[in-house]
């Protein structure tokens, strides 16, 4: 009987533990596919603002292999990049995925300036489109 009573244990134990797992996965599916949107967004700012620190041109993104078109009207006034540091990439509540980056950019014989802006990523034709937030 003792021996009968430790199996019905092992059973229940077994099938509370994949019931925990199974209810611990749920809802979790697309988390793999979020976190590879993230990491992708980051990735292609990251390429983006490390073209503009070596006083690349916007333009020299869209013959890479993923075709980026990237907007920022500090880097259309040729202001120069001296350093940059993403604080934070982020899903807004549309699914769009956004990045919040530390510059510090230059403009000629100015002291440098620091400025925390976020970009803004979608896909538009086969191309990835970043553009800075006006409102950061």
């Amino acid at each position: 009987m003792d021996g009968l009573l430790k199996r019905v244990r092992a059973v229940r134990l077994q099938f509370v533990g994949a019931l925990l797992l199974t209810l611990a996965c749920c809802g979790c599916g697309d988390g793999g596919a979020k976190q590879k949107l993230l990491d992708d967004a980051q990735r292609s700012v990251e390429t983006s603002l490390a073209a503009w620190k070596r006083g690349e041109k916007p333009a020299s993104l869209l013959d890479g292999p993923q075709a980026i078109e990237f907007f920022d009207d500090d880097w259309n006034r040729s202001m120069t990049l001296v350093e940059y540091s993403v604080h934070a990439t982020y899903l807004e509540t549309d699914g769009t995925p956004r990045c919040a980056v530390d510059l510090v950019l230059k403009s000629g014989d100015q002291p440098p300036e620091q400025l925390r802006v976020t970009y803004e990523m979608v896909t538009k034709e086969q191309r990835l489109v970043i553009a800075r937030d006006p409102m950061s």
